[in-house]
This record gives C-alpha cells, structure tokens and sequence, in this order.
C-alpha cells in the first residue's frame, strides 16, 4: 500500500553529485520502490564508479542508477533429519545499480492515466510525448514532450514535430499543432508543453497518428526521427476528471515496470571509457518525472495539471429588440356637408415599422350598436362598402381609397373620395402596416453542380490550373470541361487546363455527365509578367 499511496520514487533526500570522474556522492534520503518497500540511505555515501553493480554489463555510454532492496542470507544452521544446512537470518539494505537507459522509469499507476511513448532515441538524447488517456471536450489539454539530454553541455536543438491528434487544434493558432523551433536544451530532463483546444462536433476526435517525417531533431551533427509512425486512440469526455479517477481506482496494485528493476532510479548519468577504465563524464537527476504523489486524489490531480481552466463562457450581448413586424392603427378623418366626390386626406403619419418598404392597407371601421348591450361591434370594410347590406351606419355609396408611403421617412398619408353624399360626419380608417419578412429559399437538392474551384483566377500565358467541380453534397461526379474556342485555352477531361499566349479574360466551362444537365463557368484572368 506504501506504492498505492506515496507512488514509487523519491520522498526526500537521495540527490546525486559527481566527486570528480571516479565516484558519486548521495545524500541521505527516502524512496519507495515499486512494490511499496521503503528504501534509506541513512548517512551520505561515497560510491565509487568501479564498485557500481551494472557497470560490466552497460551497452553505452549513458546509464540511470537506481537505489535497490537487496535480501543476503547468512548464518546457516542444520536442518533437522536432513544432511544440508539452511540459512537462518536474511539481512535486508539497500544497494546501488547501474542500469542502461532504455529501461521504463514509468510508475503502472501513472502509465493508467497519462500515455508515455518514447518517440526517438539517441545515445545522448530521449524523446518522451505525455498526454493524457481521457482527452476533454471542453478547454485545454497540454501536450508535452520530454527531451532528456545526456550531453556534458547545452546543445542548441532545432525540432520539428508535427502530430496528427483529430479533434483538436493548436490553441494559440486554431491549427493543427505544428512546431519548428530551435531550443537551447541543458544536460538533464526539458519539459515542452503544447496546448490543445478541441474543435466542436468533430468526427473521430481522439485518433492520434505521428509520421516518421513530423518528428525531427538536429544538434551538432546528429539528426534523429522515429523509425516507424505512432498511432493512438484516446477517449474523450465531458468530465474528463470522473473517468481518469475511474481508470486510476482500477489500476491493479501488482502492476511493475515490465524491463526496469524494482527500485528507485536517482539519476541520469554520462559516461566515458578510455581503454584502460570508465569514467564519470556528466550527471543529471531524474526528480523531474520521478517525485511521488500523495494519495489518490493527488495523483490526480497532478495528471489534471496537463487540462487548462475551463474556457469561460462569454457572455451574450443582450439582444437587441426586435423591430415590429405589423402595426395598425386608427385614424378619425372629419368630413363636411356636400362631400360628393371631395377627396379628403388625413396628415402625415408613422407607421411605426422604421425606415424602409412596408406594406399597408386600410378599411372603414362601421360601429354598430349591439342590442341590449353596451358593447359595440365593429367591422372593417375593405374595398367598396357599398357591397355590404349593414344596420345603422352603413356606407351606402362607393368610396374610394388610395395610400402614399414615405420609405425614407417611415410614413403614410390615406386619402378617400366618396362617390355620393355620406351621412356620417368622421370617417374612422382602420389602417394595417406589415414589412415582409425574407422569403426562405428552397434547398438545393443533393448533387447540385455549384461552382469551380478557382473560380476566378490570375496567371501567366501558358500557366496550368485544375479546376475542381464542387457540389452541394461535397461528392464528385463526372463532368465535360471545354473552352469556347481554341483561342481560350486547352482544357483536358480531367479539369486541367493552360492558359494561351494571348493576354485577356477567359472563361473555362464544366457541364455535368449524368443526371439532369448542369454547367458552371470559372474565369481565367492572363495577364503578362509585368501585370501580374
């Protein structure tokens, strides 16, 4: 439970210094290995390079040392009936180790929630990408590379890495994550840190793909890229938080390292033989992707430090209100005895509706009084009111009726001349005004031929352009590409086309093969060296 809960590494203590090119010195500390065994180094210690187990059996010039558990049995006493004896006590310390530098420094639970890979590897340098195993679908997410140089000074490194994550984009650029930098990288571990955001409603997000040619280091005269692509697939999710949990509650508590020995490793180191020895040429502790987290939800939160802040949400602008699409109103217009075929007009009045064309019309409202109640029914008479056969009130003569708008002054004028003698004395005009809304535009049916791509476009005589059908489904379909004459240029069925020696303005033409018969035009504008 000590691994489950502290993690495996170093608690305290344990750093690492050359003495010169024979020896190392450590300074008392803690650790705690993979299966929960607390390692300590009581006092500091001189530890000579010779005297490091490991160091026959180390392929190169790099190596990691490690602080190990070791049993010793001692004491044999006899065994009781049998002619063998058989050791009575076990001595337990803790002992040094070299090792070569391809082992895993991984611990399993943190492999449960961030995905590590070596990219590339060199004698002198390490190439690690981090990212988390749940990816989210809302703010940010670091993706990080870890370079451990094992070179005695700073290298000045030029990187160019460009990974394939679907779903998620550069945060600064909105583009696909794509770095060419030239880094100043010290001995030891450098941590790069890119930040994602993802795109919405992406298909496939989480496909991960990394082609030998998009990782490529250069410093001093060596080159290094991968020797075969990286694919992955990570999941993501809304609470990306919920389920790395998840994932880390169900890491199996046995789970080790799979080449790496069962300890503590401390630090990197870069050696060099001469024909007669090794000795200690640089050193570099391993504390940066090796200090333990504390209980679970420590560890957690250590792998949520790869998520940014959740992006906040902007606030929406109020919206504007709405302008009115109708309005109506009433307007009492007097009229004066003998009012046969006088015109009679009201003043200038708003409509309400703004600037721009509106519609209107306008009736005559005719009160009739209700029987037997207070109330009064009103209707509105378009057109000629002489039609209607009504009680008390009825127009009993044509009246005709016109309408003036003022689209620049959002206003109205009405005006009636009655066709014979009115007995009322106030005309009441019931007026309607409605601005049209935009009428919605049929879809196009699938497979509709929209354009060419470029559809216009600048070159030199003699230039080649293809020309690309695009269609309202995004598909392709056969198509026949001509020109009007041999003087416009070649065109080839495949949509390439050269422009011709003369200079001028030219169209290239695409008709449809099957289906009903659809043709759009691109224009080529040729223009000589000294107009372009």
């Amino acid at each position: 439970m000590n691994r489950w809960t502290l993690g495996s590494g170093i608690l305290t203590g344990l750093e690492v210094c050359p003495l010169g090119k024979e020896a190392l010195s450590i300074t008392p500390g803690l650790g705690v290995d993979q299966q929960g065994r607390f390692l300590a180094v009581p006092q500091s210690q001189v530890v000579p390079l010779s005297a490091l187990p490991g160091l026959e059996t180390l392929t190169g010039d790099t190596a990691f040392l490690w602080l190990i558990y070791e049993e010793t049995c001692f004491d044999p006493v006899p065994v009781s009936g049998q002619n063998r004896k058989q050791d009575g006590a076990i001595r337990e310390e803790t002992t040094f180790l070299l090792t070569d530098t391809h082992v895993s420094l991984w611990d399993p639970a943190e492999q449960h929630l961030i995905a590590h890979h070596l990219l590339a590897e060199h004698p002198t340098l390490q190439v690690y990408q981090m990212l988390p195993w749940i990816l989210p679908r809302q703010g940010t997410v670091e993706l990080r590379l870890r370079l451990r140089s094992f070179e005695p000074e700073t290298v000045l490194l030029q990187l160019h890495y460009g990974p394939q994550l679907i779903g998620y984009v550069d945060s600064r650029t909105g583009k696909p994550l794509e770095i060419d930098q030239t880094l100043r990288i010290p001995p030891g571990e450098t941590v790069l840190c890119f930040s994602l955001s993802p795109l919405p409603d992406s298909q496939q997000a989480g496909a991960f793909s990394l082609p030998p040619e998009q990782l490529r280091l250069t410093w001093k005269q060596h080159s290094l890229q991968p020797s075969a692509p990286l694919t992955l697939q990570f999941h993501c999710s809304d609470s990306p938080r919920r389920e790395l949990k998840t994932r880390l509650e169900h890491c199996a508590l046995y789970d080790q390292p799979g080449d790496g020995p069962i300890g503590v490793p401390l630090a990197g180191l870069r050696l060099e033989r001469t024909s007669l020895s090794v000795e200690l040429c640089s050193s570099f502790p391993l504390r940066a992707n090796r200090a333990c987290s504390g209980w679970i939800e420590t560890r957690l939160e250590d792998c949520m430090a790869y998520f940014g802040p959740p992006q906040p949400v902007q606030p929406q602008p109020a919206p504007e209100p709405e302008e009115p699409q109708w309005c109506s109103g009433v307007i009492d217009l007097p009229l004066h005895p003998g009012n046969r075929d006088v015109i009679f007009y009201t003043d200038e009045t708003p409509h309400g509706l703004g600037l721009g064309q509106v519609y209107m019309d306008f009736g005559l409202e005719n009160t009739i009084p209700a029987v037997n109640l207070r109330e009064h029914e009103s209707d509105v008479l378009l057109g000629d009111p002489s039609l209607f056969a009504q009680a008390s009130g009825t127009y009993d003569c044509p009246i005709e009726r016109g309408i003036r708008l003022h689209p620049q002054r959002g206003t109205f004028e009405l005006a009636v001349r009655p066709r014979g003698e009115l007995r009322q004395e106030v005309l009441h005009l019931r007026w309607h005004a409605w601005r049209a809304g935009p009428e919605p535009q049929p879809p196009q049916p699938a497979g509709t031929l929209l354009r060419l791509e470029p559809d216009l476009i600048r070159v030199k005589p003699g230039d080649q352009v293809l020309f690309v059908p695009v269609f309202t489904d995004g598909g392709s379909r056969p198509c026949a590409f001509y020109v009007a004459s041999q003087r416009d240029g070649q065109v080839d069925r495949d949509g390439a086309y050269t422009a011709p020696q003369q200079p001028g303005v030219y169209q290239v033409w695409a008709k449809t093969c099957t289906g009903m018969a659809q043709q759009v035009c691109a224009f080529v504008l040729v223009e000589d060296g000294g107009q372009l």
